[in-house]
């Protein structure tokens, strides 16, 4: 039941009793009225062309009269402004839907045990093809009636991270990073996609590609002037260069020779005339020696005929032999 009292309606429930006076005229009653308020319908005292609606409670919905729409609020700041500290959206029949929390942040929720393949989805989707003619969105078709296959670098979907300030553009400036999804290949039956990772590199610049994943060509690719990692990297292999020292490898990528050896690094090698017996060919003259038994001598200067020198003790003597001559020095 309902009364009129100026320009607002009261909603009330319960009834009235025992109504006195002619037909034509409301003016008064005598006996009870047992009513209790539900809600009104009226204009909005500062605006005459908005129209509140509200319960019992606090609260309200809100028509204003340049076409804002407030929920919970009787200054709408946006087309459909909702004040809630927490709401839902879901479905009617399953506990599936998207909720702002008490913190304002949004969650997807799905509490659907026939859900578990999937779980709880947050989709971004992209749709090529055209809309029908029309003249307003009374008359304009919602869906693309002609939908078309999405090409290749197409932007499905991005998530954006952008600090809000009036002098900074948040597509450009304010923006410090996103992750973007684009079509990196399609045909009639399927679509590969390729993820990057993007970074602002400097302040009033765009994001830059920082890591990308190929769907197509199921490659990972890094780009950007040097990377840290803190762990190990495992790779089949490297292509192109690599600087600096490894700390431990099992051989040399290429053998060396050394006194006639073949050496890789990957065990101890001997060398003839050195740990084992044979003759080692060197060139050079030794300064000191605690041991010689043949010692080269140059028969001049001008000369590159040598003669040997051997060294020998016996009975007492050093025996010197040059050639075929023999000098014996007596140890005193």
């Amino acid at each position: 039941m309902g009364i009129i009292l100026g320009n607002e309606i009261t909603i009330f429930s319960g009834s009235l009793h025992d109504h006195a006076g002619s037909s034509e005229s409301s003016s008064y009653f005598t006996g009870s009225l047992t009513t209790q308020t539900v809600g009104t319908f009226q204009p909005d005292p500062a605006d005459p062309l908005s129209i509140i609606i509200s319960g019992s409670g606090t609260t309200k919905l809100y028509f204003s009269g340049s076409g804002r729409i407030g929920v919970g609020t009787t200054n709408p700041e946006r087309d459909f402004d909702i004040r809630s500290d927490d709401f839902a959206i879901r479905k009617k029949s399953v506990a599936s839907g998207i909720r702002m929390n008490e913190d304002g942040n949004f969650e997807s929720f799905n509490n659907d045990t026939n859900a578990a393949a999937t779980g709880s989805e947050i989709i971004l989707k992209y749709t090529r093809g055209t809309k029908a003619s029309g003249t307003d969105e009374d008359t304009i078709d919602e869906e693309f009636y002609e939908k078309e296959r999405a090409q290749a670098d197409d932007v499905l979907g991005s998530i954006r991270w952008v600090a809000d300030s009036s002098s900074l553009d948040e597509r450009v400036g304010g923006e410090a990073g996103n992750i973007k999804m684009k079509v990196a290949s399609s045909d009639a039956a399927s679509v590969t996609g390729k993820l990057s990772i993007n970074i602002a590199a400097d302040p009033g610049a765009e994001s830059q590609q920082l890591y990308l994943i190929n769907g197509a060509t199921q490659k990972h690719e890094f780009s950007g002037s040097g990377f840290n990692f803190g762990g190990n990297i495992t790779a089949g292999g490297f292509i192109g260069n690599v600087t600096g020292k490894a700390t431990s490898a099992d051989t040399l990528e290429t053998a060396r020779t050394i006194g006639g050896v073949s050496f890789n690094g990957s065990a101890n090698i001997n060398l003839p005339g050195v740990n084992t017996s044979g003759n080692q060919a060197t060139t050079g003259n030794a300064t000191t020696a605690t041991k010689a038994t043949r010692v080269a001598i140059s028969t001049g200067e001008d000369s590159d005929e040598e003669s040997y020198a051997t060294f020998a003790v016996a009975d007492g003597y050093l025996n010197i032999t040059v050639g075929e001559s023999l000098f014996r020095i007596r140890a005193s």
